[in-house]
């Protein structure tokens, strides 16, 4: 069996090093310019990766297309004498059970062990597994690791396949710092979870972690005889998109670099990064503004790279060559990788290294993203009966116990696709609003306060991306479609301006599906797509108020905006979330705030149960909603 390596990790370096350079519409940072690809790319035959340090890179190939499968030759390299075998697997996403003959944690581990074994290792080659970020998931199969306890499932199945190194990315927040801290603690062996770019020193729940080398800007595996440093980078917009607590993020291209500057100058001239920024094209931006990136692993949940014609996952399709090739800052050639999501592959990329630490080629008869399969598919393994015994059989249990919870019944199918929560009214987006509505006024009740006005849910806290089909509503559902530890808070004095400004941020992003559209209750809305949309700076000020929320009024006629302009000086009492209240999405919701103590998931479950009677009615909920967000145009 091949020796496994020794870990011996660098020291973090994890303070603020700048603010934004540049932002997309979810405030991602993104370089001057996009990464320059290679016109060709080779699949099917060894690539000479020679760098050419001084030349300057070739135009990128117009409207960035992806590469074909077909042999570059970029000069001149030096003899290679080290061989990495790079494992590597992409957003585990929390999908752990198999689906047909394709994936599953067991035959995942099978998968990777036997890709292990299978490589060389020794003086002058190396094997290396690592995780590009994304092991948990929000939704049901993520719920059941929080109801079974620490190590969750996940942890389980990444320390049982024997990883070596695991990047941070957003979604390892999005439950608090606490349950971050439970999944790193959770591994038997001291896994490095790795994020350039984030400081940890303000966060209590972590901060002991990165004191004690478990959160780093990078980490250093020993294999082969050589040393492997792995950098790993995560977006900038951490604390609007996720829950990082205390946890702050600076912009990815300096800190990265820094990372990455501080391993040549302590000897290591073997660079892996692994990218967590959210989507494939800027982590591919990010390649182009580094310099001395060897390879990179994308942990973008919905780009599968393939050799041309390999057989790939159902549903699956792969977006470019594997590897496809990127230019870095410097002209320098680097190989980039990714699996998708979901344990479907395990990536294997074979280079070769010359002993200036430079890529010479990649080994393309043996790299390839080889399918997590069983049945009779060609690759198939006997799933690990350890991780069916620790993983597979109880996580289907606890979610067995879920689907026989009905909480009640809905006569129409309940709309949750991404693309109609965030950029229309839903009848799902109508009763999760009514849901936090109906909870804050028993609260309020309760309490002998003012009853809240309206209610507001973001588009991005309504997950499963399906149309629910009508018929019995389970416990299940409602991890699946509420899958946040979110709860229901009181904005208790939001005046119409402040209201026209949180407003106009929930409709500034339609058009790139951002998480941050409005679903309402007690609130009629007319907005303008053809209008200006509000732009705010790095600094969080308001750059360019908007101009496409028209007119909203309250459920009794009370006029808060019109023409665009607020009305009079009425203030109302908002119930919202409190991932909203703390600055999510990019929200600014006015303070004094009241917490409720209750989720949003548990406010839909009471909801369902006590004012509908367990019953979803399609007259109440018919599909496209009843009008409260009406869109000129």
């Amino acid at each position: 069996m091949a020796r496994r390596g020794r870990f011996r990790w660098s020291t973090p370096a994890l303070l603020m090093l700048g603010a934004l350079s540049a932002c997309d519409h979810e405030g991602r940072s993104f370089p001057p310019d996009v990464p320059r690809l290679l016109p060709d790319a080779a699949a099917d035959a060894d690539l000479d990766l020679g760098p050419p340090e001084d030349a300057a890179p070739p135009p990128r190939p117009d409207g960035g297309d992806l590469l074909p499968d077909v042999s570059v030759d970029l000069g001149p390299a030096g003899d290679p004498t080290y061989r990495l075998t790079l494992l590597h697997v992409g957003a585990g996403a929390s999908r752990l059970l198999p689906e047909g003959d394709f994936g599953g944690a067991a035959r995942f581990v099978t998968t990777a062990k036997a890709l292990r074994r299978a490589a060389d290792e020794g003086p002058g080659q190396g094997v290396l597994l690592v995780s590009a970020g994304g092991e948990v998931a929000a939704g049901a199969s993520f719920g059941a690791s929080l109801e079974d306890g620490v190590p969750f499932y996940e942890t389980r199945t990444l320390d049982a396949a024997g990883v070596d190194v695991v990047a941070l990315g957003n979604h390892a927040f999005d439950f608090g710092p606490a349950v971050l801290a439970d999944l790193v603690t959770g591994f038997e062996r001291p896994v490095p979870f790795v994020a350039a770019n984030l400081t940890f020193v303000g966060e209590p729940a972590l901060a002991p972690l990165a004191e004690a080398d478990r959160l780093l800007s990078s980490a250093v595996v020993e294999t082969g005889g050589e040393r492997v440093g792995v950098v790993g980078a995560t977006t900038a917009a951490l604390a609007q998109v996720s829950s990082p607590g205390g946890v702050t993020a600076a912009d990815p291209v300096p800190a990265v670099q820094a990372a990455i500057d501080r391993l040549r100058s302590d000897g290591v001239d073997k660079i892996v990064l692994l990218a967590q920024l959210e989507d494939f094209e800027a982590d591919l931006a990010l390649v182009g503004a580094l310099r001395e990136v060897d390879l990179m692993v994308s942990g973008a949940e919905a780009t599968v790279l393939a050799k041309a014609d390999q057989p790939l996952a159902p549903g699956d399709t792969a977006r470019g060559p594997y590897p496809m090739v990127a230019r870095d800052a410097r002209g320098a050639t680097v190989p980039v990788v990714s699996t998708g999501g979901g344990y479907r592959y395990v990536g294997r990329l074979v280079v070769d290294f010359d002993d200036a630490g430079r890529v010479t080629s990649v080994d393309a008869a043996r790299s390839a993203p080889v399918r997590v399969a069983g049945g009779e598919q060609p690759e198939a393994r006997v799933p690990d009966p350890a991780i069916v015994a620790a993983v597979e059989v109880p996580l289907a249990a606890t979610l067995a116990s879920f689907d026989a919870l009905q909480i009640g019944a809905a006569e129409v199918a309940l709309d949750a696709r991404r693309g109609s929560v965030r950029s229309r009214e839903t009848n799902l987006g109508d009763l999760v609003a009514d849901a936090l509505l109906w909870q804050a006024r028993r609260f309020a009740r309760d309490r002998g306060a003012p009853a809240p006005d309206a209610a507001l849910v973001n588009g991005g806290a309504l997950r499963s991306n399906r149309l629910v089909p009508a018929g019995p509503l389970t416990e299940r559902d409602t991890h699946d479609l509420l899958p946040f530890p979110s709860f229901v808070v009181i904005a208790e004095s939001v005046p119409p301006a402040a209201l026209k400004r949180l407003l106009e941020n929930a409709f500034a992003q339609v058009e790139s599906g951002s998480g941050r559209f409005p679903q309402v209750a007690g609130l009629k809305i007319r907005w303008d797509s053809q209008t200006t949309p509000q732009v705010v700076g790095l600094d969080g000020e308001v750059v360019t108020a908007g101009a496409r929320v028209q007119r909203v009024e309250l459920a009794d006629g009370t006029v808060l905006i019109d023409g665009g302009a607020p009305v009079g000086q009425r203030s109302i009492a908002l119930a919202t979330l409190d991932f909203l209240a703390r600055g999510g999405d990019g929200y600014v919701i006015p303070p004094p705030l009241r917490p409720t103590g209750v989720s949003y998931q548990q406010a839909v479950r009471d909801y369902v149960a006590g004012a509908l009677e367990g019953h979803v009615r399609a007259a109440r909920y018919p599909a496209g909603g009843v009008g409260r967000i009406e869109r000129i145009r």
